[in-house]
């Protein structure tokens, strides 16, 4: 549809062109007549042939001009008016995508709750709190920089653990949460 209308408006605009060439060429051709006459000469045969010529040019670009007006004015009225019908099937495939998405949503949310009920089921069972543990142990020990096992707990009060010992798993777990700690602790002071 596109290029039919740029194709229509072209070819408007060239009949518009070639029917102001004849009117100018007609308008000087009278104005030198006129000008013959007013002098009181005479006007030659060459000059009455080329006023006839392009009158009859003039007349040929006007209809052309005139058709091409109403084509143009024609297909324009055709795009804008019923142009949205042409639309319409895809508003429709884009309603029916949304549709669908929101329905996938929705279906994806209600099984979340699912999820969400069985990770509460949990945490009651085993006692863990709805806070992060890490705000738990800032609460209850409060500037306390070690949160390794409770063997090493007398003597971490306010300082690092000594090198960390490669000896058991759970040793290296308590480092790792140790630095972590510490890292976070550094973040909230500063």
């Amino acid at each position: 549809m596109k290029e039919q209308v740029t194709e229509s408006l072209a070819s408007f605009e060239k009949a518009r062109l070639e029917y102001d060439h004849y009117q100018r060429k007609m308008t000087h051709i009278q104005k030198t007549m006129d000008s013959l006459e007013m002098n009181e000469k005479s006007i030659d045969s060459i000059l009455q042939q080329k006023k006839f010529r392009n009158e009859g040019k003039l007349e040929v670009t006007q209809e052309a001009y005139s058709l091409a007006h109403d084509r143009t004015a024609r297909l324009l009225k055709e795009v804008t008016e019923r142009g949205w019908k042409d639309l319409h099937p895809l508003f429709m495939k884009l309603a029916q995508f949304d549709y669908t998405y929101a329905a996938e949503q929705a279906c994806i949310s209600k099984d979340l709750n699912e999820v969400i009920l069985v990770l509460q089921r949990i945490s009651r069972a085993n006692g863990i709190s709805k806070t992060p543990r890490i705000e738990n142990l800032m609460d209850a020990y409060n500037n306390i920089y070690f949160t390794g096992s409770t063997r090493d707990l007398g003597n971490s009060e306010k300082t690092l653990s000594p090198e960390p010992r490669k000896t058991e798993s759970r040793d290296i777990e308590d480092d790792f949460t140790r630095d972590a700690l510490v890292l976070y602790q550094k973040e909230v002071i500063v």
